[in-house]
């Protein structure tokens, strides 16, 4: 129960400052899998977390929009009943790298997959607003730079997250803004990535340039 209380405490401890901040909305959920085995702990770690007085806890002392991250792994996503008590479903996928072979249809058809078999009923059972955050190396499976690998994976995402009406969002994770990095990190900070997400972010929204 030390973690559920010292979880409890640092959820607060934002609640009351994003409330004081006027934050329109607060990010609570799942840890990431970790290496080395470390997963089935941070698992077993988040539920002993009492899921439903926490966020009544939250609600309390919060009046924004409340989040909950929920990581796409391998096998899919588990679907915790507290889920019900969010008003918004962050789901974050950040798939293996790819082969540079693909083509962006290709690539495509795979996430259109993930998003059916994987997202899709978690929309279904919670009727919640769900937003992707995508994020993807600038890398191939050598280890070396690969921007164009990243702005095809970008490409690929944003294509098959907008032709699925009912998602709600697409969000870059990994983004360093101010730092140009022309290396293997997930920022799309002044790399191709970032171009394709700045036209389709217009084109889509119909939104025009600035």
């Amino acid at each position: 129960m030390i973690f559920a209380e010292q979880y409890e405490r640092f959820i607060y401890h934002f609640a009351d400052l994003a409330q004081m901040l006027s934050i329109e909305g607060l990010i609570i959920g799942a840890l990431p899998s970790l290496p080395d085995g470390d997963s089935e702990f941070a698992r077993l770690q988040m539920e002993s977390v009492q899921w439903e007085g926490l966020i009544s806890g939250v609600r309390q002392r919060y009046s924004g929009r409340l989040i909950a991250a929920i990581y796409l792994e391998s096998d899919g996503l588990e679907f915790p009943d507290w889920l019900n008590q969010v008003d918004i479903l962050y789901v974050i996928y950040s798939p293996a790298l790819l082969n540079d072979d693909l083509t962006i249809t290709e690539i495509r058809q795979q996430f259109d997959a993930v998003l059916t078999d994987q997202v899709q009923p978690l929309y279904s059972r919670f009727g919640k607003p769900v937003i992707l955050g995508f994020g993807y190396d600038s890398t191939n499976p050598d280890g070396s730079v690969d921007l164009a690998g990243q702005a095809k994976a970008y490409s690929a995402a944003i294509l098959s997250v907008a032709s699925q009406d009912w998602m709600s969002g697409f969000i870059s994770r990994g983004y360093i803004p101010y730092v140009e990095l022309q290396d293997t990190s997930a920022t799309i900070y002044r790399k191709p990535a970032s171009e394709i997400l700045w036209f389709w972010f217009h084109y889509i929204l119909n939104k025009p340039p600035e």
